[in-house]
């Protein structure tokens, strides 16, 4: 049987991991994709359940518990940890890994079979720890066998999936995981997968498990709920699912700082200046509506109305709350004509592939939630790209707004009262030889 050299300190790990080999490893420093990550329970509490198929010595057993997608997107790699009846070692030829659909119950148990996968022992990357006593608890739900103490190896599995098998799982669906080794004819070893540490588990879920207990089946049988044998307590599993980043969700970004509500939709004044930037507000929370810190939040503008639109994507990292704010800084070319230029605008949390929604989270006092797609008509003091006037309100800017005195026009009424007139001025004024390059 093949086994990694245990790691003795952290930054031995990290330096592996940046050298690639090792990248198969997992800690908590690195990101998941399901509601949180559940770390074995190394304590006198934990379990080891036997999920082995052998036709030498052990019951045949199969283990499942569930997990919540927490962004969309493909799985790639699968890590879950494990140890050996009476740590005597045999030699697996494969883990089958099951994933199923959830049937809600009650109780809540695997349902429809989506996805399967026999990882070959050479194909996982282990790593062998151990306790410093044998400490770790043994059970065989199905031969009915519960023994304390009993081992103190334990063995992190991790497993990065062909592209091939890689398969797509969707934010807020809930799934099970099935694992089972597969022992090689001749050995009489018995493996079990180790139960998770519910105090390790961030809060509101700190000490109790998450959603429903794992279950196990017996030959094929039906899947049966898995309680502690000492003090009937749910059982969760210890697992971790990683891949790929796909779409997900900001869980709300509107406009503040506009000029003009009455009688519609507020127009942006991209020039953040005189009577104040325009800006977007962010609130970036995970599927369970905790705040997602530290993650860089992005607006890009694009043109959909012909006009030369120089605006430049704007940036900004989430606080604590998951909160950003977003200067808008910028211009754009109207060369005449009543017409506004409609902005299509989009906000993304780079490197999670976030597309906008807003249901919740919007800021006390805000604009209120507006769409993407194209239905904003931007409106600005620098109104000319020209080379001596790029970015700046001055004469050639005046010179537009003077043409649309007393007018509709839609290019000069900051104010959207449906007439250019002195409100619009004085708007116009506020930002007067304000360079609209200097961005935050």
């Amino acid at each position: 049987m093949r086994k990694a050299l245990m790691l003795s300190v952290a930054t031995t790990f990290a330096f592996l991991m940046m050298v690639g080999v090792a990248g198969a490893y997992w800690d908590t420093s690195m990101p998941h994709k399901m509601h949180f990550p559940q770390l074995p329970d190394v304590t006198t509490a934990g379990w080891d359940v036997n999920a082995s198929f052998s036709y030498e010595f052990c019951c045949t057993v199969k283990v499942a518990d569930d997990w919540v997608c927490s962004e969309t997107g493909l799985v790639q790699d699968i890590h879950w940890w494990g140890s050996w009846m009476d740590d005597v070692t045999a030699s697996i030829s494969f883990f089958r890994l099951e994933v199923y659909t959830n049937d809600p119950g009650p109780p809540s148990k695997p349902d429809r079979l989506i996805w399967s996968y026999d990882a070959f022992y050479t194909e996982l990357h282990v790593e062998q720890l151990q306790t410093a006593t044998p400490i770790e608890g043994w059970l065989c739900p199905c031969c009915g066998a519960a023994i304390k103490p009993d081992h103190m190896m334990y063995y992190q599995y991790n497993l990065n999936l062909p592209e091939a098998v890689w398969f797509e799982q969707v934010q807020g669906e809930v799934y099970w995981l099935s694992i089972q080794a597969f022992i090689e004819p001749g050995y009489t070893g018995c493996w079990g997968w180790k139960t998770a540490d519910v105090w390790q588990y961030p809060s509101p879920y700190t000490g109790t498990h998450f959603m429903d207990d794992a279950v196990y089946s017996c030959a094929s049988g039906p899947w049966i709920e898995l309680k502690d044998p000492v003090d009937q307590r749910s059982l969760d599993m210890a697992f971790v699912i990683t891949g790929q980043p796909g779409m997900g969700d900001l869980s709300c970004w509107t406009w503040q700082g506009l000029q003009g509500a009455a009688g519609g939709a507020p127009k942006a004044l991209v020039c953040p200046g005189g009577d104040g930037p325009s800006t977007i507000w962010v609130c970036l929370q995970d599927v369970f509506g905790f705040p997602m810190p530290g993650v860089t939040v992005q607006a890009n503008f694009a043109d959909a109305g012909g006009c030369l639109f120089t605006c430049k994507p704007v940036t900004g990292v989430t606080d604590a709350a998951g909160h950003a704010t977003l200067t808008i800084c910028g211009g754009l070319e109207v060369s005449g004509g009543p017409a506004c230029c409609p902005i299509i605008t989009s906000v993304t949390a780079v490197g999670l592939g976030v597309v906008p929604y807003w249901p919740v989270c919007c800021p006390p006092g805000g604009a209120g939630p507006f769409p993407d797609d194209g239905g904003m008509d931007w409106l600005s003091p620098d109104m000319t790209q020209a080379a001596v006037s790029s970015l700046t309100v001055e004469a050639l800017d005046f010179s537009i707004f003077g043409l649309d005195w007393l007018t509709a026009a839609c290019r000069s009424d900051y104010d959207c009262s449906g007439l250019v007139e002195g409100l619009d001025f004085a708007i116009f004024a506020a930002h007067w030889l304000h360079s609209c390059a200097i961005c935050p």
